[in-house]
C-alpha cells in the first residue's frame, strides 16, 4: 500500500508563468501536473514529473563551461512556428491564449511567452525548463520562455529572453551580470537580490497586461543572447516595454549583439505561411518606402501631418494614432474618438494595450471616465455591468437593476450582495 496523498496541490510557477496543480496517478505510480487555461479557467494536462526519489528530483545544473557557452552565445536556436496551410490550428490546445498573431504584433518592446517541447538531448539548454517523460520513456523539456522583441524583421523577429535562473538572478554560476538588466513590472520597484552585484545596465520597466501577474524580483533580461522567432509561432501576449525605456532596451541589445543581421535559416514555407496569415488578417501594403508615412491628401490622408492631420499615424512620431491599415485601433479625434492613445485617450479600447477600454462598437461595455463611467474594468470599475465578466453589475442603460455599492447597493449580486434586502 502506498501512503495517502492529497487530491492535488496547487502553486504559482514564476518561471513557467502559470498556475499548476500536482496530482498522483496510482496506475502509473507517478505525479503529473495540470495547468489552468487563462481564457476558460479550465485545467488541462501539462506534464508528467520524473519517476525518481524526491532527493534526486532536482535536475542538476550543467557544467560551468556549458553555462558560459550559453551566456556568450549571440544567436540562439531558431524558434519555428507550426502554423501552415496543412496545419491551420492558430491556438495551442493547452492554453488558447497562445495563438498566431499578426506580424505587426512583433514590434519592438512587445513582451510575450512561447510554449514548446523539445527532446532532452546533450545539447538541450535547461534554463526556464521542466523535464518530463513521454511515451517510450523519453525525456523532454516542456518550456515556457518569455521574450522581448528587440528587432522586427520580415516574417520573423529577434527577441531577447527574460530569465530568473531558478530564482538566482545573476548570482547563478556561469551567468555574466554585465549582459543583463533588471526587468520589473510598472508599479513595482526594481531591486537586486541578496548577493547580486550591481548591474551596469539600467532596469527596464514592463507594463504587464491587466490579467497577468507582475514579474518576480528575480527577472532579468539577457541581452547577450537573442532568438530569431518566426511570426507563425503561437505566442501569449504578456505586456510591453514602457515607451520611455524602448531606446535604452534597443541600445543594450545592440551593445551586446553588435546588431547582428546574420542569416537565420528561416524555412521558406514557414516564412511564407506567416506572411500569408498576416496578409489575410491584416492587409498591409507591401512596401518599405519611408515616404509611405508622409501625409498626402489623396494617397495618404490617414498619415501624420502637424497641420493637416495631427492625429494621423506615423510609426515613430505618432504610433498610437489611427490608421485604417497600420493601426485601426488607434485614436483620432474625428475618425475614431474611441480608439486608444496613452495621452489623448488612455481609456479608449485597444485589444492589446487596453482590452477593458471603451469603444462604441468594439467594446461598448468597457470603461471610460467620460463616455462610459459605468463600464466594466477589473480595477477601475469592478462593479459595473459586463455580459461576460460581471453580468449582475450595474449600468444605467444595460443593467439599471444591477448591483453597485454606491449607485444600487441593495441589488442582488452572487459575490458582493448574495442576500438582497
Amino acid at each position: 500500500m502506498y501512503p495517502y496523498r492529497p487530491t492535488y496541490t496547487e502553486e504559482w510557477d514564476a518561471d513557467l508563468q502559470r498556475h499548476l496543480r500536482r496530482y498522483w496517478d496510482d496506475k502509473q505510480q507517478m505525479y503529473y501536473r495540470k495547468s489552468r487555461d487563462a481564457t476558460t479557467g479550465e485545467w488541462h494536462f501539462f506534464d508528467w514529473l520524473p519517476r525518481r526519489p524526491a532527493a534526486q528530483a532536482k535536475v542538476a545544473a550543467p557544467p560551468l563551461h556549458q553555462q558560459a557557452q550559453a551566456s556568450f552565445s549571440r544567436q540562439a536556436d531558431l524558434i519555428q512556428g507550426t502554423y501552415t496551410t496543412q496545419n491551420q490550428q492558430v491556438c495551442e490546445t493547452l492554453d488558447r491564449a497562445y495563438t498566431v498573431r499578426r506580424s505587426d504584433f512583433f514590434r519592438e518592446g512587445t513582451v510575450f511567452s512561447v510554449l514548446f517541447t523539445e527532446a532532452a538531448g546533450n545539447t538541450t539548454r535547461n534554463y526556464n525548463s521542466n523535464i518530463s517523460y513521454v511515451r517510450y520513456g523519453q525525456a523532454v523539456y516542456t518550456q515556457i520562455r518569455r521574450f522581448i522583441v528587440v528587432r522586427k524583421k520580415q516574417g520573423f523577429c529577434y527577441a531577447c529572453p527574460i530569465y530568473t535562473y531558478g530564482d538566482q538572478a545573476t548570482t547563478k554560476p556561469g551567468v555574466r551580470p554585465e549582459e543583463h538588466a533588471i526587468a520589473y513590472s510598472e508599479g513595482k520597484e526594481p531591486r537586486l537580490i541578496d548577493g547580486e552585484a550591481q548591474l551596469s545596465k539600467q532596469p527596464i520597466c514592463i507594463i504587464m497586461n491587466v490579467d497577468e501577474h507582475p514579474l518576480t524580483v528575480y527577472s532579468r533580461i539577457c541581452f547577450g543572447i537573442h532568438h530569431p522567432i518566426q511570426h507563425n509561432v503561437k505566442v501569449k501576449h504578456l505586456g510591453y516595454v514602457k515607451d520611455s525605456d524602448i531606446a535604452r532596451m534597443r541600445g543594450y541589445w545592440k551593445m551586446e549583439s553588435g546588431d547582428s543581421e546574420a542569416p537565420t535559416n528561416n524555412p521558406a514555407e514557414a516564412t511564407a505561411e506567416a506572411t500569408q496569415h498576416t496578409a489575410r488578417d491584416h492587409p498591409r501594403p507591401v512596401t518599405t518606402d519611408t515616404d509611405s508615412y508622409i501625409y498626402n491628401a489623396v494617397t495618404n490622408p490617414h498619415c501624420y501631418d502637424p497641420e493637416h492631420n495631427p492625429y494621423g499615424y506615423h510609426p515613430d512620431k505618432t504610433q498610437y494614432c489611427f490608421h485604417p491599415v497600420y493601426n485601426p485601433e488607434g485614436y483620432h479625434s474625428a475618425i475614431n474618438s474611441s480608439g486608444y492613445h496613452p495621452e489623448s485617450n488612455p481609456h479608449g479600447y485597444h485589444s492589446v494595450r487596453n482590452p477593458y477600454g471603451y469603444h462604441l462598437t468594439n467594446n461598448p461595455h468597457g470603461y471610460h471616465a467620460a463616455s462610459n463611467p459605468y463600464g466594466y474594468h477589473p480595477t477601475t470599475s469592478p462593479y459595473a455591468y459586463h455580459p461576460k465578466f460581471n453580468q449582475y453589475g450595474y449600468h444605467y442603460q444595460h443593467s439599471p437593476n444591477g448591483h453597485h455599492p454606491s449607485v444600487n447597493p441593495t441589488a442582488y449580486h452572487p459575490v458582493y450582495n448574495p442576500r438582497t434586502s
